[in-house]
């Protein structure tokens, strides 16, 4: 104690002296780490002797002394004097009444002196750097007594902190307007404290929000006899503080103070001071974390626009800081936050939020939930969202946000927008794939194409995505669409990658019957972006469209015009599968507006004429579509539409009379014989050549294993040859090719002797048109062609006749693996018919 009491006196002599600036003290460092010894060998609990006070003050002369403490040192000095005093137990503990060594008034005594000398060493300590570095300095050594679980603790840091900015305040003296740049930091760690159950801490508390805004107003220019009328009322709100009981007025008296400090603050600290109270959320004491949340709350309300660089980091605090609330009522006062901040910052906090981990946890779930109780900021997220680039985590986000009874409001207003957004972002969840029943032959596969179907896990998103049009749709009040997709099995068939397109159609299909005033607006939003959006998403948008197209109510809704076109536009380089949903769509005009096809119908046959000369369709399933929408076309469309394009479509349709596929060829025979109807008037000349082009296909054809093939030629001879102009083949055709039963034989018989009867002239094309089938690989096929050629009897003058060697050992070359007897039977008949020239 003696060696404190001279290293005290030494260091009084000196900084007494005039030239106490030019001495260096060269043991100063070992002297101080000597006294700091000292205090640490004293009791943290009980003060039993004046050694601590001792140490202390000789410490407080010290460091005044040349050379200055390094930072190092300071902070650890700083750190031994608080521990020593703060752990200190309260008098009057029972532990303190067995020790009769010093009686309650003389501890009380030696108490007060020693928190007295703490507090001048800590303001000598704070005046060699007296600037807002050196403050937040002192005030992070403070910072971890404030928020102690100990009611003493907290509120010796809190009567250390109020006396320190006092001290700071009067001391303070600004030559040049700076900025008080930590000023948010220490309000947000202050403000907690405003609700401390300890009333003693909250009144400090108080204090020192009062002194930091006048210290920020001298730093604005302000005098120190001025009086800011704003700041004076944190005096009233503290005297209600005192009289209060908790409840209503303590939450009226935050209020109050965050509209004094969301006015005070300057804008360069808000972000700060936000971050400092993110930290107080978790605050042990309810009633701090819940100041920590109003206060928040109602500044962000105030000043929250002024956040939107700082917002990602914010929510990204936010996020983990959540964790740590346990208090409902704060943990919904800070997503209420959120939502304000939201509707002050969309796009940011938006994009923030949907980079946030997929499933959503309750904490996401909830802040989406709250974006829906307002019906403007729900209206503002759903337009956001709906340009967002993140199909998955925006569905997400519209379910929690759909889920919310007071989201009906926003989805009318934005129904079409919210509508077309869900089936879009719906197909880039599956990964859709072309199935058998939708292609005559399955898609080449693309290079490293899985043959997987949709896994578990990608299964569940289309699940929830469908879940989530569902929820859409029951707020905008379409059950009707949702009941009418249950029972038809839509909404299975929209998870199902090889039938999803179906599902689609259902759903185009229930929206026309149910809910037709949307359509406008959902045709609006989905048209421009058809060419624009991924393979998946073009398959949605050409099945609804193509499916709209059959309802009478879209040409009402004036809407023909815009998808007529919007599917036209798929023909042509875009994946086969929309490609062939959008010609099956265009088929489906002459279903929905038959009285006003004509309008579209040079445009459609054009389109299709086009994609019949396309050679990049191997498997011919693209044509096949092409076929049927030229049937149903053809079925309703005017002469005077069709005739300019007759010959353009026959020669299309003829190039496929061969083909492999069955279907495709039966369906090209029925186009020929519907063209029937538009081959009189001045395209009958030109429409008669290409009946007897195509007339050998259809005889050959009319006997092959195919039995669609087969009623197609049926159909078609019936269409066709009475535009050739002979009665007697009418009645030929009439009489052998209305059953179902036909004598191909007898029928050839009959029909070769009238073509050499009525038209002797086309004979040899007839015959040489024979010869070209001779190599086919069905044997079917070959004798078809032989017998045909057989039939037809010679004119001895005839170019036929002449040719009637190169026939023969046609026969022969054709008898070779074909139906032996029906070759043999044709080449006697031939030669019964021109014996000089078989001689020969």
């Amino acid at each position: 104690m003696s060696l404190i009491k001279t290293v005290t006196l030494i260091a009084r002599a000196i900084l007494s002296n005039s030239e106490r600036s030019s001495f260096i003290l060269v043991k100063k460092r070992e002297l101080l780490l000597y006294v700091q010894g000292l205090i640490k060998t004293e009791s943290t609990e009980q003060l039993k002797t004046p050694l601590r006070q001792s140490a202390m003050n000789a410490c407080m002369h010290l460091v005044q002394l040349n050379p200055p403490i390094n930072e190092a040192d300071t902070s650890e000095l700083i750190k031994i004097c608080l521990k020593s005093v703060f752990n200190l137990v309260p008098l009057g503990l029972d532990k303190y009444k067995e020790d009769g060594n010093l009686d309650m008034m003389a501890r009380e005594l030696l108490y007060t002196e020693t928190i007295t000398t703490l507090q001048s060493f800590l303001k000598q300590i704070l005046l060699l750097d007296l600037s807002p570095g050196g403050l937040q300095a002192m005030f992070n050594h403070i910072e971890g007594w404030i928020t102690s679980t100990k009611d003493y603790e907290r509120e010796r840091a809190m009567d250390i902190t109020s006396k320190l900015l006092r001290f700071y305040l009067e001391e303070l003296n600004v030559r040049n307007v700076v900025a008080f740049h930590n000023l948010g930091s220490l309000i947000g760690r202050l403000v907690p404290r405003c609700l401390d159950p300890l009333l003693t801490t909250q009144q400090m508390a108080m204090d020192c929000l009062y002194i930091l805004l006048y210290i920020q107003l001298c730093y604005e220019g302000f005098d120190l006899d001025q009086k800011d009328e704003l700041v004076e009322h944190l005096k009233t709100i503290r005297q209600q503080l005192d009289a209060t009981n908790g409840g209503p007025v303590l939450f009226k008296a935050c209020c109050e103070i965050a509209e004094v400090i969301s006015k005070r603050l300057p804008h360069d600290q808000l972000s700060n001071l936000i971050f400092m109270l993110l930290n107080g959320l978790g605050d042990q004491h309810p009633s701090c974390a819940s100041a920590a949340a109003i206060v928040m709350d109602i500044v962000i309300k105030r000043r929250g626009s002024g956040l939107r660089d700082q917002v990602s980091e914010i929510l990204k605090v936010l996020q983990v800081q959540m964790h740590a609330i346990t208090e409902k009522a704060v943990r919904l006062s800070v997503i209420h936050s959120i939502a304000i901040l939201a509707s002050q910052n969309m796009p940011a906090v938006l994009n923030c939020l949907l980079t946030y981990p997929l499933p959503l946890n309750k904490y996401t779930s909830d802040i989406w939930k709250s974006l829906a109780e307002d019906t403007s900021l729900a209206t503002s997220t759903i337009k956001h969202l709906h340009i967002a680039f993140e199909p998955l985590a925006v569905t997400c986000a519209l379910r929690e946000i759909l889920s919310k009874p007071e989201s009906a409001e926003a989805v009318n207003k934005l129904y079409a927008q919210l509508f077309s957004s869900l089936i879009v972002h719906l197909s880039s969840c599956i990964n859709v794939r072309v199935s058998k029943d939708l292609l005559c032959k399955p898609l080449p596969k693309e290079p490293n194409d899985s043959d997987q179907v949709t896994t578990a896990k990608s299964r569940d998103v289309c699940i929830y995505s469908v879940e989530t049009l569902i929820a859409m749709l029951n707020q905008g009040e379409n059950e009707e669409v949702v009941n009418y997709m249950k029972e038809k099995g839509g909404w299975d068939l929209m998870i199902d990658p090889h039938k999803y397109h179906k599902g689609v159609i259902l759903l185009a299909r229930a929206m026309a019957k149910y809910a037709a005033p949307h359509l406008v607006g959902i045709v609006e939003q989905l048209a421009p972006a058809i060419l624009n959006i991924q393979e998946n998403q073009k398959v949605t948008v050409a099945a609804f469209f193509g499916e709209l197209l059959k309802h009478h109510v879209v040409s009402h809704l004036q809407l023909t015009f815009v998808l007529v076109s919007s599917l036209l536009r798929c023909l042509f380089y875009t994946p086969p599968v929309v490609r062939l949903l959008s010609i099956r769509g265009l088929g489906n005009v002459a279903i929905g507006v038959p009285h006003n096809i004509d309008k579209y119908g040079t445009k459609l046959l054009c389109a299709m004429i086009a994609v019949m000369d396309e050679k990049d369709d191997p498997n011919d399933f693209i044509m096949l579509e092409v076929m049927c929408c030229l049937t149903k076309l053809l079925q309703q469309l005017e002469p005077n539409t069709v005739r300019p394009v007759l010959i353009k479509i026959a020669l299309g349709v003829q190039n496929f009379f061969e083909t492999d596929n069955e279907k495709v060829r039966a369906a090209a025979y029925t186009v020929f014989g519907n063209l029937a109807r538009f081959g009189d008037g001045h395209a009958k000349a030109s429409f008669l050549e290409q009946i007897h082009l195509s007339l050998v296909s259809l005889l050959v054809h009319l006997n092959e294993s195919g039995d669609e093939v087969v009623k197609a030629c049926k159909l078609t001879l019936r269409l066709v040859v009475p535009l050739m102009g002979s009665e007697s083949m009418s009645m030929n055709a009439h009489k052998y090719l209305m059953g179902d039963i036909l004598n191909y034989g007898e029928f050839m018989k009959d029909t070769s002797k009238q073509l050499v009867k009525d038209f002797p002239d086309m004979i040899n094309s007839y015959v040489t048109g024979c010869t070209l089938y001779f190599k086919r690989p069905q044997p079917e096929i070959r004798a078809n062609a032989v017998m045909f050629s057989g039939f037809c009897p010679r004119h001895k003058h005839s170019t036929h006749s002449r040719c009637l060697p190169v026939l023969v050992s046609k026969f022969i070359e054709a008898t070779v693996n074909t139906l032996f007897f029906q070759m043999v039977f044709a080449f006697f008949y031939l030669v019964k018919q021109n014996p000089w020239r078989a001689h020969g």
